[in-house]
């Protein structure tokens, strides 16, 4: 079949319906439907611009690659909606796909895809069509990204599924909080008037963890707090927005940001009182919310991020992916490359610096599967840009 055209265009030229049509009808990631690139362009610092490559007309459009353009001198692409790593672009056939790649490698401006699926056919397309006039760089990465737990039944008892230490574990540390105080999990699907409330609440709850001393709090983001909000009024209007709170004597000691769109699961944002990291509050709500979610019949928790120590806890399966990027062959392709080889750099030397860290503490590298604390790799990643 032939190549449909692409055009680039403005956000507000594609039309609603028209945009979430192209995603696949099973499994739909929420993070390429419109309203994830909506609140993304009403979040966006100032200078910033959000354009759509689009394969087919734009009435009934074939792929769409949403690209936020970036405020600066290098005028970075970034590919709206893969920040946490694992989605690909939404395409009805290859051959749009290869139509999306051609208009890409011409862009004249750096681009990240961010951690983009390995097995996507996009990788060796982008790098076909690059040749000549642009780098297409694959950087295969070291840990799965996108972890996923299929749900069934018998994870309304999820200690069937655990290591026998692990549940001990959940159980002694619900026991010892228990013995402080009431506690309580709450399952909230909010309404459109309770959401900034209720984002505000679970954001001082991260902010008392490990994400504030790494500087990836919401606290400390408005950009990110108010796509948050923005986003969450509209999934609570579809009836989509879920939270979970665990509390002591009403004060929540966790939280989990997420929405369950056709069946599925997916955590945006978690987070923990590091005050209590030692009674384990972010594993403890874990357990009860995926109690409760395969008892309301959903079949799939989408963890989001990077496959790291504690959500193996649940889960071993992942997404294989590869930092991708584009460099086109002018003075801002240098520059950026230039840029992003300094970048990694400073974080191979955070990661080194942690390690030694870890190596320094009483148990050396032991630790435990079921660990509050975030590997300090993972802290080291938190402050690299994915481009």
């Amino acid at each position: 079949m032939d190549r449909p055209d692409t055009r680039i265009l403005p956000f507000s030229e594609v039309p609603a319906a028209a945009w979430d049509a192209v995603a696949p009808t099973a499994g739909r990631c929420p993070m390429v439907l419109r309203d994830w690139t909506l609140c993304t362009a009403e979040a966006a610092p100032p200078g910033s611009e959000v354009k759509v490559v689009v394969a087919g007309p734009p009435s009934d459009p074939e792929a769409l690659l949403p690209l936020l353009v970036e405020p600066g001198p290098l005028r970075r692409h970034r590919f709206i909606g893969n920040d946490d790593g694992g989605v690909a672009i939404p395409a009805r056939r290859p051959e749009a796909l290869a139509a999306v790649a051609e208009t890409v490698a011409g862009l004249r401006a750096p681009l990240s895809l961010g951690y983009y699926p390995a097995a996507s056919p996009a990788v060796d397309l982008l790098r076909h069509a690059c040749r000549g006039r642009a780098i297409a760089l694959a950087r295969p990465q070291d840990r799965p990204t996108a972890p996923y737990l299929a749900l069934d039944d018998s994870w309304q008892a999820p200690e069937r599924h655990l290591k026998k230490k692990t549940a001990q574990s959940i159980r002694r540390r619900e026991r010892r909080l228990r013995e402080l105080g009431a506690l309580r999990v709450d399952f909230l699907e909010p309404s459109e008037a309770e959401v900034d409330a209720l984002i505000l609440e679970a954001a001082d709850v991260e902010a008392r963890g490990w994400k504030r001393a790494a500087g990836t709090a919401l606290v400390d983001d408005a950009r990110q707090l108010t796509f948050l909000r923005r986003y969450g009024r509209r999934q609570a209007r579809a009836g989509r927005l879920h939270l979970t709170f665990l509390s002591l004597d009403d004060r929540p000691l966790a939280m989990s940001i997420g929405e369950v769109v056709d069946g599925v699961y997916w955590a945006h944002k978690t987070g923990y009182d590091a005050g209590y990291g030692r009674y384990g509050p972010g594993i403890l709500l874990q357990y009860h919310l995926i109690r409760h979610l395969a008892g309301r019949g959903v079949t799939r928790l989408e963890f989001c991020g990077q496959l790291d120590d504690f959500k193996r806890t649940w889960t071993e399966t992942g997404v294989a992916t590869v930092t991708l990027r584009v460099y086109p062959l002018n003075l801002l392709g240098v520059a950026a490359m230039a840029t992003d080889a300094w970048a990694e750099a400073r974080h191979r030397l955070a990661r080194r610096a942690g390690r030694a860290r870890r190596r320094s503490r009483p148990g050396g590298r032991r630790r435990q599967t079921h660990s509050e604390e975030p590997p300090a790799d993972e802290v080291a990643e938190a402050g690299l840009p994915l481009g």
